[in-house]
């Protein structure tokens, strides 16, 4: 059994106790689990990527979470064809976090890594106004 923090109608975080339910949404940062999938993925253990990926999802569901980041988990699981849909709204959507997805922070190679063989890299680089790193 783990422990969740929940939000009461006070709006006062309390912790309970929830028995593996898929549906209670993680408390761990956005980067935090990120940072985990690009370990997994780096160790070739896409299978536990492909959980912090989904884990990532259900959060978004419920909680600002960053396009880009989204976009770097689904390309540590495997989803390739994820990536760039992602990319796409989060250009529209102005994501603050998509200027450090492709710049060189190494949390997201595996996004850029995507992108560039989509040949789609240099293009959202132009997008938002960045110079072609590579």
């Amino acid at each position: 059994m783990r422990s969740v923090r929940r939000r009461d109608d006070n709006s006062r975080g309390t912790v309970q106790n929830v028995r593996g339910d898929s549906s209670a949404v993680s408390e761990r940062h956005p980067f935090a689990i990120l940072t985990r999938a690009v370990t997994y993925a780096d160790w070739g253990k896409r299978t536990e990527a492909r959980a912090l990926h989904d884990e990532l999802m259900r959060r978004a569901d419920s909680h600002w979470t960053s396009l880009a980041v989204r976009a770097s988990s689904a390309a540590t699981a495997g989803l390739t064809d994820d990536v760039v849909p992602l990319i796409t709204r989060a250009i529209e959507e102005r994501d603050p976090c998509l200027m450090f997805a492709m710049g060189t922070w190494p949390l997201t190679e595996w996004q850029r890594r995507v992108l560039r063989d989509a040949g789609k890299l240099d293009q959202v680089r132009r997008q938002i106004g960045m110079p072609s790193n590579d």
